[in-house]
């Protein structure tokens, strides 16, 4: 563009005139034309960015005639004069040849024509088959001819295996740290080929994408995220996939977030694939989830994401509810405090109670205290849940405290456990007693009892109570006989839980308490590491872990030391026993004159009596009729019978 035209271009006007000048040039020196003056079409000084042409040449490292060579194959395709010049002077093809570039351009050496040649590399030339190297037509990639024009369009070869981020940076100042990581570990990279592989781990896979993209931002890349399911599983695919993208790369300036699962039979199947792609990775290349080993393990810098504080979590829930958020008071404190909710599942929590009252957005007035709490405690209490559910088997929490008949001494115990849960945001958080202890602020809990004395039930009670889930988690089925494999099973368990809102339930713990033993060998030693894994995650847990058994005696004395409570379930007595009775038939069911003094004869666990009541309901329905003691009588045989224990006639008509 002459200088002395005072009409600014925008880029795109600049680079298409730029581009067809350069064609211009290519085509002239074709015909043997020299009356093109370069000077006529130079980049305009008063753009800040190069050029298309440029930004290619630099970035994929072309000499001038490399560069030469793929304007003349860019004019083949675009300018019709040079397209039918070629078609005469090669006898009707419109495509150079190799050939051509040697004769036109003396600088290009033989060495530009290798595979390892930028031209080929990079896949900007297809190269067709011929008799002889120099008769091989050429064609310029389409996607290089559009780049050249301006497009910013993803090469469709890459469409349907990456996309672009869309995750937004979380605004915790915590998260600045992790940020300064990566930019640090790219800062001393000498060149494409350089940069370590950034691998962040965390539980928040948004809040792990956002940082990725803010420290991708702050380099000047964009940030574009390939899961590992779409690797293809052919390595001639997956390395024509990966030449494609480090070549969009370095054209785009962008960078790669691969999301890889977490270890477990899917991240078996692809880690190889994920393994192959690592080893010749290039460029600024991010990876969230577990990584196989690799060669290049020692060019891996490991980036754990952090807990967000519950400072950081107050402050994302009152930036999320606004003015609502002041009506919470100390209210916001436990909420965050019991469900230790990442970033993304407060936003998603806050944005569904925003969604669900249209009128507070529209109005600005906040509910009240009380029921705003309880519609966030459940909302909360959903988000907590996906990982869980997983793991572990969530059990409905139906029972209330009236449902529970035990000695007054363990009564007292459970609500001692039930207070701590309740209380323990203001004690260890706005009173200070966290910085007190070492040990976390949930508390331990073993019940011990035989079978049908009310374990279970004195959980789901205390979950009911606190308005949280419950999940039962079988150990016999969490303890391996490969080593290390029950601390890994427990270790995904805790994982899971650490956002709170349930407790959990560890049913049938004698299956790993009953292989604490005399250290005799290494089994011995390692069963014994099992159990003191265990217990240390009971104690760092945030929130209500039970275990039950029914031989405490077998118990290890400074095992039972560690844990916060031991509840006795004994077998209940028959002043125990009556009181189950007369406790045991719902309001509405219809009784007639049951003799509840007697029925406390009969020598079984609260879990048996809930049985008997239940089958002899069953048996009145079918006559139509109040449950009486012929159907308690009957139910009582058909329990006796599967519990396998004998009850004589003389002893049943002792009761009946």
């Amino acid at each position: 563009m002459p200088e002395t035209e005072t009409k600014r271009l925008s880029w795109e006007e600049a680079n298409h005139r730029y581009l067809m000048g350069q064609l211009r040039r290519i085509g002239r020196r074709l015909t043997g034309d020299d009356s093109y003056n370069e000077s006529d079409y130079q980049w305009p000084e008063y753009l800040d960015t190069e050029s298309a042409l440029d930004r290619l040449v630099r970035s994929l490292g072309l000499s001038a005639p490399e560069r030469d060579a793929l304007l003349l194959c860019a004019a083949a395709e675009w300018d019709p004069e040079v397209a039918a010049f070629l078609r005469e002077a090669q006898g009707g093809s419109s495509q150079p040849t190799w050939g051509l570039v040697l004769e036109l351009f003396d600088d290009f050496s033989w060495e530009r024509i290798r595979p390892d040649g930028a031209l080929r590399y990079w896949r900007l030339l297809q190269v067709s088959d011929a008799s002889t190297l120099r008769q091989a037509a050429l064609r310029l990639d389409e996607h290089i001819l559009h780049f050249l024009m301006g497009s910013r369009s993803l090469d469709v070869r890459l469409v349907s295996f990456i996309s672009e981020t869309k995750a937004a940076m979380p605004s915790l100042p915590s998260y600045e740290t992790q940020i300064g990581q990566i930019l640090e570990a790219c800062r001393a990279v000498s060149d494409f080929r350089s940069f370590p592989v950034i691998q962040l781990e965390g539980a928040d896979v948004w809040a792990l994408e956002g940082i990725a993209k803010e420290a991708s931002w702050r380099m000047g890349l964009e940030l574009w995220k390939l899961p590992v399911n779409n690797l293809p599983d052919s390595l001639a695919e997956r390395s024509a996939l990966q030449r494609l993208w480090q070549r969009e790369s370095l054209l785009r300036g962008a960078a790669l977030l691969i999301e890889a699962p977490e270890a477990g039979a899917s991240f078996d199947a692809s880690h190889q694939c994920l393994s192959q792609w690592l080893e010749s990775s290039a460029g600024c290349v991010m990876v969230t989830g577990s990584l196989p080993s690799s060669d290049r393990s020692e060019s891996i810098v490991r980036i754990q994401l952090p807990k967000p504080s519950l400072g950081e979590q107050i402050g994302v829930v009152s930036e999320l509810l606004g003015p609502a958020a002041q009506s919470l008071n100390g209210h916001l404190s436990i909420l965050t405090h019991q469900f230790r909710l990442t970033p993304t599942r407060l936003h998603r929590a806050c944005s569904d109670w925003l969604d669900r009252h249209p009128e507070y957005r529209e109005t600005g007035e906040a509910p009240e205290a009380d029921v705003l709490v309880d519609s966030l405690w459940d909302l909360f209490r959903g988000e907590a849940r996906p990982r869980v559910d997983t793991l572990a088997e969530r059990i409905e929490t139906r029972r209330l405290w009236e449902d529970l008949v035990l000695p007054e001494k363990e009564m007292a115990l459970l609500r001692s456990i039930e207070r701590q849960v309740r209380f323990q945001a203001r004690v260890f958080e706005e009173w200070g007693f966290s910085e007190k202890t070492n040990l976390g602020s949930g508390v331990s809990a073993l019940f011990a009892g035989p079978s049908g004395t009310g374990k279970t039930m004195a959980a789901e009670i205390i979950a009911r109570a606190l308005n949280l889930d419950l999940y039962r988690i079988d150990l016999s089925s969490v303890v391996s006989k490969y080593i290390g494999d029950t601390e890994k099973n427990l270790k995904r368990i805790f994982d899971a839980a650490d956002a709170g809102g349930c407790v959990l339930l560890f049913d049938e713990s004698d299956a790993l308490f009953g292989k604490r033993s005399e250290v005799k060998d290494s089994h011995d030693r390692y069963a014994n590491i099992e159990v003191s894994y265990l217990l240390q995650r009971m104690e760092a847990y945030q929130g209500l872990a039970v275990l039950t058994t029914n031989q405490k005696d077998a118990l290890d004395t400074a095992f039972l030391r560690r844990i916060g409570y031991v509840v006795d379930f004994p077998f209940p007595d028959s002043g125990l026993r009556e009181r189950i009775w007369r406790t045991v038939f719902p309001a509405a069911a219809p009784l007639e004159a049951l003799a509840w003094d007697r029925l406390a004869r009969l020598s079984v666990s609260g879990g048996n009596i809930r049985n008997i009541a239940v089958q002899a309901a069953f048996a009145a329905a079918e006559q139509d009729r109040s449950i009486g003691m012929e159907h308690v009588k009957e139910a009582t045989r058909h329990e006796y019978l599967k519990i396998q224990k004998s009850i004589s006639e003389g002893e049943l008509s002792r009761v009946f």
